[in-house]
């Protein structure tokens, strides 16, 4: 294999395994990969998967811990996905027995980037940003960027959210919060409601 076959493998593998992780952000957290244009396209792509898939009502249940291990019993809730301001952003609403909804987390692209802003049940709201697409699993995994109206540094806050479409009609989706200096996981398991015809 001659020296530029190699330097192109080795650029094309560096590009796969840094484009949601390259060093160097702004000072809101943003990524500033070296490829912009592949970068908006997987935003795109995730996206149109996440705005496509979603909408309507699922059931399923929540616990502490992860799906493969909770740590809590099983406690029954609904979720509700709706894409609103001209299909810019998708709102997700965790909504009680009543259907009120009791925390909110909106999703929303940014140039190159995909966002998250997590309206939490705790009264604060996490900001994040998409480091990780996978998007042959339909997973999205969001890191902290920073948190408003938080009552102090030792109250609870999510700093971490991960999205996985397991199927057309089967999503997960996992909190990771931080509360006294100590992280905890919270999962939720859903499946899509069928519109009776």
């Amino acid at each position: 294999i001659d020296r530029e076959t190699v330097v192109s493998r080795l650029a094309w593998v560096w590009l796969s395994l840094c484009l949601f992780a390259v060093p160097g952000q702004s000072s809101e957290g943003a990524v500033e990969a070296e490829r912009p244009n592949a970068r908006v396209a997987i935003v795109e792509s995730v996206f149109d998967v996440m705005t496509g898939i979603l909408p309507g009502k699922w059931r399923g249940a929540w616990a502490d811990g992860t799906a493969e291990n909770p740590t809590s019993d099983w406690t029954e809730t609904t979720v509700e996905y709706e894409v609103t301001a001209g299909g810019s952003a998708l709102i997700e609403n965790f909504t009680d027995e009543q259907g009120r909804p009791y925390m909110t987390t909106v999703y929303h692209k940014d140039n190159n980037d995909l966002r998250a802003t997590h309206f939490c049940g705790a009264r604060n709201h996490p900001r994040m940003i998409a480091r990780h697409v996978d998007l042959d699993r339909r997973v999205v995994e969001f890191d902290f960027v920073d948190v408003a109206n938080l009552k102090s540094a030792d109250s609870y806050h999510s700093r971490g959210l991960s999205l996985e479409i397991e199927s057309d009609n089967e999503v997960v989706i996992t909190f990771a919060g931080l509360q006294d200096g100590q992280g905890n996981t919270r999962v939720f398991k859903f499946r899509k409601e069928t519109v009776q015809d």
